[in-house]
C-alpha cells in the first residue's frame, strides 16, 4: 500500500503546488471490497470545498492516464480537519503558533500523559518539538518519537 500512497504522492504534490496548496497527506485504505483514495490538502489561509475539487478533477486524469490504483477505488479530496494529526516535519511546522494535544506513551515526569500547550517550535534535524504547556506556562520540550499522537486541539469555548 505504500507504493500506491507514494505514487499519489508524486503525482499530488505538483497539483497541490500549482493551486497555492500543501499536500497534507495521502492513504488508502481497503475496507472489506471498497477501497478508498484519500487525499488532504490545506493552505494557510484554508482550503476550500473549490481547492479540493480543482486537485480531484485534475488528480484523477492523472491517476487514470498513469494507471496508478489497481482495481476499483473511490477518489476523496479534502481538508485534513481542524483536529489533524501531526505527523510529519512539514506538519509541525505549518502549525506553527497553534494549540496542540500531545499524548505521550509514557507519563511525564508530572505524572500526565496527555499535555495541552501552544506548539512554539521544531526542529527538523532531531525531530524535537516545544509547546508552551497550559498547565504552567512552562516550556516543554519532547521528541515526536515519545509522542503516541499530536493533533491540534482548537480552543472551542471562545465561541461560546
Amino acid at each position: 500500500m505504500g507504493k500506491v500512497t507514494d505514487a499519489v504522492r508524486e503525482l499530488a504534490a505538483p497539483l497541490c503546488e500549482e493551486r497555492g496548496l500543501m499536500l497534507w497527506d495521502v492513504r488508502f485504505e481497503k475496507l472489506g471490497g471498497t477501497s478508498t483514495l484519500s487525499v488532504f490538502v490545506d493552505r494557510e489561509d484554508g482550503a476550500d470545498i473549490d481547492d479540493c475539487e480543482a486537485v480531484s478533477r485534475a488528480l484523477e486524469v492523472l491517476l487514470d492516464e498513469r494507471d496508478a490504483v489497481d482495481g476499483s477505488y473511490s477518489l476523496e479530496v479534502s481538508t485534513p480537519g481542524m483536529e489533524r494529526k501531526l505527523e510529519r516535519p512539514e506538519h509541525y511546522l505549518f502549525c506553527l503558533g497553534e494549540r496542540v494535544e500531545v499524548k505521550f506513551f509514557e507519563a511525564r515526569a508530572d505524572g500526565r500523559k496527555t499535555v495541552f500547550g501552544e506548539l512554539c517550535g521544531y526542529d527538523e534535524e532531531s525531530s524535537v518539538a516545544r509547546i508552551i504547556d497550559e498547565e504552567g506556562g512552562a516550556e516543554l520540550e519532547f521528541k515526536t518519537s515519545d509522542a503516541s499522537r499530536v493533533r491540534l486541539s482548537p480552543d472551542f469555548s471562545i465561541y461560546f
